[in-house]
């Protein structure tokens, strides 16, 4: 039978839990009597991770369980067990659930209000809300309830006018407890919509009221401090509050210049929120039907964003793998305790008590090798990448809290760590005597006898991982849409919880944080890196007969670049199709080189006494062109990428400002268009090129030629005096003097900029009536600030286009416009 939670809380001794149960809707409560453990000398089935024998004692309720806890808490009597109680329930009631993301009910929300008195605040919510839309997953219907009239032109819309915002707010209430949702969502609807709804009914209504709007009657507030400043939010116990903002930001790894909802909409559907003239009390007072349509329309979005990203399902199927609620999936300290937590237990171990160790001291990171201060050109570039490289690692030397020999030394050497000896295949202890020892590029040592859980469990994830792209590959060729989606979203959750683990094991509050840990994990990275790095020189020094030169031309964490332009030239003529080159160094990667870098990761395998080889390179850029400016910055023209083959090549950018969300939009193209002429044109032509831009740029809107930037630090950095200190960023700068602009010309229908929000900044001509060089704004630059003929076009374009552009330049020995010669002054 088809049985899954959708939320489950604790309160008291009560579990408080939603359920679907052979397509029914289940809700109850009850008391919950967890399984704690306790040392015993009797042998018993049950062992903690260095295999003290330990029983099960239920000492009653969570309340008993808490007492008890406490009782024997400060002595040595250890009391084992998982007291994430909610974890504990879900994983003995719901060990393997079977979960439709159809039958879960997701409402996207937004809502309006009024701004009579300048732009609402949640925490006094004293503007009135004058419409609010729910939309229902599962009957696709859009509720809407409004101040005014509004013409319905959807079937989907069913359209409530309300006499006063009392009718408003209560027909809403009515709405959302009949519906019961399981997750609400919208934009930036947690730490808005659903706080200012709930703050504006305990205003209008009282708590009693409120509290209603959950299943079990339970809300929580909390003050959540992001980026510095507190913000109000809301547990509705029984309904997931998801923010599709957050989720965004989090799982789809692409930085933007700002994450607003029409930006956002417009980078992925191509599609905007509804505009209008005028403030938005203008808005809501002259054309109501159209305030509705643009409300309607922001849930419209929200819920056109989850069918093309599945973000819900996502968060869902990340929460059901770990026996999780859905916001708990957030989290990758949450998230990876119950993982272990219920992969243990199903191999009866019992896992530590926690305690919290404080991180005294940074780890390493991985390998970036230096780049010279005048930048590397190079020709025919290939990179080779190793294959999720932290879990692998874990593998391949059993890194994991009870495989660590704490009874051997750490291997120590003159150096901050053991890797340069290791490079230099010296020093190291005769491991070949000990086949039940493996030993980490940190000098730690690891058990080679028993199998960690942490490389168990990685194993099984990846394994899994493969399996679910295998079958999402195979439901591409034959057509299977609803599989494509369920086995893509499987394979995302295995990959972000893969990529996760590292980032948990590094974090002090995870209940098996070790330094000990981190170092073997990232020292061994980087041994794998410089190891390959050392064997490739090796192997084309001897290749093209030449003698200690240096074919890598950059090192990053877990890829190599290589330049084979030596070859080539050896091998081809100047004039050779591109395609010729290509297929070339195709089959020679295939056939030569990948095989002789399997050959040299199993002898640094032999030679640490790993427990398996598990570094896996793959070929992944064949460029024809390769720039770099310092480390992690380059630009690549690439033909090949992973066996696809391009019929033009491709610009591949990384660090340079036409991939940072830093760089106005304006820009981006644009630099990238340059760069596509630096590697496949000429110097007059990217000549031509930046002049006719220059000409475009002074046509172009304040707003689109302002750098994005976040601003943090404003309460630090201001002066009553001054309005700013001495050695306020740039940005802050801007922003505390567009705050000040509007406070002093009363403009409230702006916002004003708050730490942690997406802001531009422009830099303006001296004199000017600001006095000062520098202006802020969030979206749009007020008309009344009468700072537009101010705006100093010319150093915005220096510094958004020109200054990426020479950095490339200045390796190649290219200039952007003419320069002028002796011999021209005196035509």
């Amino acid at each position: 039978m088809e049985k899954f939670y959708t939320n489950v809380h604790n309160i008291g001794s009560k579990i408080l839990v939603r359920s679907i149960e052979g397509g029914e809707r289940i809700q109850f409560e009850e008391e919950f009597n967890p399984t704690l453990f306790i040392r015993t000398d009797q042998p018993t089935k049950y062992k903690t991770l260095d295999g003290v024998s330990v029983d099960t004692i239920k000492p009653g309720t969570i309340k008993d369980c808490h007492e008890f806890i406490n009782t024997y808490k400060g002595t040595d009597f250890p009391v084992y067990g998982y007291r994430e109680w909610t974890h504990q329930y879900i994983s003995k009631e719901f060990e393997d659930c079977a979960w439709d993301i159809e039958k879960i009910r997701v409402c996207t929300l937004d809502i309006e209000t009024e701004s009579e008195h300048g732009f609402p605040d949640t925490k006094e919510a004293n503007e009135r809300v004058n419409v609010i839309t729910l939309k229902d997953s599962l009957t696709n219907q859009i509720y809407s309830f409004g101040l005014g009239k509004h013409r319905v032109t959807k079937d989907n819309v069913k359209y409530l006018e309300c006499e006063t915002e009392k009718e408003l707010l209560e027909g809403f209430h009515a709405l959302f407890r009949g519906l019961k949702p399981d997750v609400v969502t919208g934009w930036n609807v947690k730490f808005f919509d659903m706080a200012y709804l709930i703050r504006r009914m305990e205003n209008m209504f009282g708590k009693p009221f409120t509290r209603k709007l959950s299943p079990f009657g339970f809300i929580k507030e909390k003050n959540i401090k992001v980026h510095g400043r507190e913000q109000l939010a809301y547990i509705v116990f029984g309904v997931a509050t998801l923010d599709y903002m957050d989720l965004y930001k989090k799982y789809t790894y692409n930085q933007q210049e700002r994450y607003t909802l029409d930006h956002i909409a417009f980078t992925e559907l191509g599609d905007r929120k509804l505009s209008y003239d005028g403030t938005m009390k203008d808005h809501y007072t002259n054309d109501f039907d159209n305030w509705v349509a643009y409300n309607i329309q922001d849930v419209e979005l929200v819920d056109r964003l989850d069918d093309k990203l599945k973000l819900i399902e996502l968060i869902c199927q990340m929460s059901y793998d770990a026996g999780i609620n859905y916001e708990e999936a957030f989290s990758q300290v949450r998230t990876w305790d119950a993982l272990i937590f219920n992969h243990l237990r199903k191999k009866n171990i019992v896992i530590p008590p926690l305690n919290t160790t404080i991180k005294t001291e940074q780890y390493p990171g991985g390998y970036v090798k230096n780049i010279p201060e005048k930048g590397i050109s190079a020709d025919w570039i290939v990179s080779f990448d190793l294959n999720s490289l932290y879990p692998h690692l874990i593998m391949q030397y059993n890194i994991s809290p009870e495989t660590l020999r704490e009874d051997l030394p750490q291997f120590t050497t003159q150096s901050d760590h053991p890797v340069p000896e290791m490079l230099d295949e010296i020093l190291l202890p005769d491991l070949d005597k000990h086949d039940d020892i493996v030993m980490a590029a940190s000098g730690y040592m690891f058990s080679g006898k028993v199998r960690g859980f942490l490389p168990e469990l990685m194993e099984k994830m990846y394994d899994e991982r493969v399996d679910a792209k295998d079958k999402m590959m195979e439901s591409i060729k034959n057509n299977r849409t609803q599989d494509i989606a369920k086995f893509n979203t499987i394979q995302m959750a295995r990959k972000i919880a893969l990529n996760s683990a590292y980032g948990a094991l590094g974090n002090q509050y995870f209940r098996y944080f070790d330094l000990r840990l981190c170092e073997s994990v990232t020292l061994s990275g980087q041994l794998s890196i410089q190891w390959i790095e050392r064997k490739i020189n090796k192997y084309l020094n001897g290749l093209l007969d030449t003698e200690d030169k240096d074919y890598v031309v950059a090192v990053d964490t877990d890829a190599v670049y290589v330049t084979l332009g030596d070859l080539v030239s050896k091998l081809f003529e100047d004039d050779t199709e591109p395609n010729v080159i290509i297929d070339f160094l195709d089959k020679a990667c295939r056939d030569k080189i990948e095989p002789y870098i399997d050959e040299c990761f199993e002898e640094l395998a032999d030679y640490m006494n790993a427990y398996q080889q598990k570094m896996i390179m793959k070929r992944e850029v064949i460029a024809e062109k390769g720039v770099w400016t310092a480390k992690k910055r380059y630009v690549l023209n690439v033909w090949d990428n992973e066996g696809v083959r391009y019929e033009e090549p491709k610009i591949k950018i990384m660090g340079i400002e036409a991939v940072r969300s830093s760089t106005p939009a304006s820009c981006r193209k644009k630099i990238l268009d340059s760069m596509s002429i630096i590697m496949n044109g000429t110097e007059d032509e990217l000549m031509e090129y930046v002049s006719e831009f220059r000409e475009e740029w002074k046509d172009l809107a304040v707003e689109d030629i302002a750098f994005p930037r976040s601003v943090n630090g404003l309460s630090k950095y201001f002066c009553p005096k001054d309005g700013y200190q001495k050695g306020t960023p740039i940005q802050v700068k801007g922003c505390l003097i567009y705050n000040r602009l509007l406070k002093r010309d009363k403009l409230v229908d702006y916002p004003v900029i708050r730490d942690g929000e997406k802001i531009r900044f422009t830099y303006l001509k001296e004199p000017n009536p600001v006095g000062d060089k520098v202006i802020g704004m969030l979206t749009e630059l007020p008309t009344e600030f009468g700072l537009k003929k101010y705006i100093d076009y010319d150093l915005q374009f220096e510094k958004a286009y020109l200054d990426p552009l020479k950095s490339v330049l200045n390796v190649i020995g290219w200039n952007y416009e003419k320069q002028t010669s002796l011999e021209d002054f005196f035509v």
